[in-house]
């Protein structure tokens, strides 16, 4: 038996949200043989989806043209939209052709329409999975262009290819799709003790932790230059550590990425669904940042004010004061009852119905 799944590298958002959910199906099936498509680093796949697959260079989706983790450039989105549509025909062919030559019992997208169209044409069938899609997303970025009409109603054609859109929760509103699967969130939880991993990264009990990740697309923020609260210590990603100014590098912590984040007081990042969940998940508050326009968001941050602690601020307090305020709003207010990860099992038992 043999699947197939192609992962945007638009972040590393949709890599955490299929890692855990081809973990689960490769759990309970592990003679499945299994071929991941993604332009994501290999280290970084390794990492989410830590069972036995080959490795396919080439993605079928961009997502979204992304200056910054807080940025999305409608025009430039827009234009390479226009552009990678003008080799439609040319794209589809050359991915249901490889799909032939690994054939498949299923492919699952996340969330590539081209990758769904193609598994059509191969006569495979496709589950497309995601807490969004790119019809959606890219019907709000061109509102009022009407030229652009065409170009939306093939996209949302070839995600109907698909037998089923698994919509992981928190998802946003997807009124073009009438078979959808809700399931419930998807996030990894820290197994390592939280005093085991801060004694490692010597946090004294007194001290708190804030991770500062605003998620795969790299933005540099001016962390030596914020106003520290006492006692607090921030950690972030990469190699470098600035230790008089309280900062701590995550890639010198030798730590998973779950066991890091349960360890921390807190969590500033932007709203995507990995931090989002992972937080919520693993009892982590969260201040946030929105960007300029994303319709996922909404559902993100609803979500995460019925199962989290949370404070926004605006993008420029990033550059400022403002997180250090937000920090002591979220530690004043009662946590809620932390939610449960269910999401990959419950998406797994689906794949597997397909699969048997």
């Amino acid at each position: 038996m043999r699947l197939y799944a192609g992962i945007s590298a638009h972040g590393f958002g949709h890599i955490a949200q299929t890692g855990p959910i081809l973990e689960a199906v490769w759990r309970i099936r592990p003679e499945l043989e299994l071929h991941v498509a993604c332009d994501a680093p290999e280290p970084i796949l390794r990492q989410h989806i830590p069972v036995p697959f080959t490795l396919h260079p080439g993605g079928t989706d961009f997502g979204a043209v992304n200056p910054s983790a807080l940025q999305v450039d409608v025009e430039g989105t827009l234009q390479a939209y226009r552009q990678f549509h003008r080799r439609w025909e040319e794209r589809v062919e050359a991915e249901s052709a490889r799909l032939r030559r690994i054939a498949p019992h299923l492919v699952v997208a996340n969330v590539s329409y081209l990758l769904c169209e193609a598994a059509h044409r191969a006569g495979i069938p496709a589950v497309a999975l995601s807490s969004l899609d790119w019809a959606h997303i890219l019907a709000d970025l061109a509102r009022g262009r009407a030229e652009l009409g065409p170009l939306l109603r093939r996209i949302t054609d070839a995600y109907h290819r698909a037998e089923w859109f698994i919509a992981l929760t928190p998802h946003m509103s997807m009124p073009r799709f009438e078979r959808l699967r809700p399931v419930g969130p998807v996030s990894r939880l820290g197994r390592l003790p939280r005093g085991e991993v801060r004694s490692r990264m010597g946090i004294g009990e007194e001290e708190r932790l804030v991770m500062i990740n605003l998620g795969g697309i790299d933005t540099p923020l001016p962390v030596e230059e914020w106003q520290r609260p006492a006692g607090v210590r921030w950690l972030v990603p990469g190699e470098r550590e600035v230790p008089e100014r309280g900062i701590l590098a995550m890639g010198r912590a030798g730590v998973a990425y779950p066991d890091l984040l349960r360890a921390c007081d807190a969590i500033v990042t932007k709203p995507g669904y990995g931090n989002v969940t992972g937080a919520a998940c693993n009892g982590v508050p969260m201040v946030y940042a929105r960007r300029n326009r994303w319709s996922e968001e909404p559902a993100l941050i609803e979500w995460a004010a019925r199962h989290n602690r949370i404070a926004e601020v605006t993008a420029g307090h990033l550059y400022g004061e403002g997180v250090a305020v937000a920090l002591e709003q979220v530690w004043r207010q009662p946590a809620p009852p932390t939610p449960l990860p269910r999401g990959a099992e419950e998406a797994a038992r689906l794949l597997l119905q397909l699969l048997s």
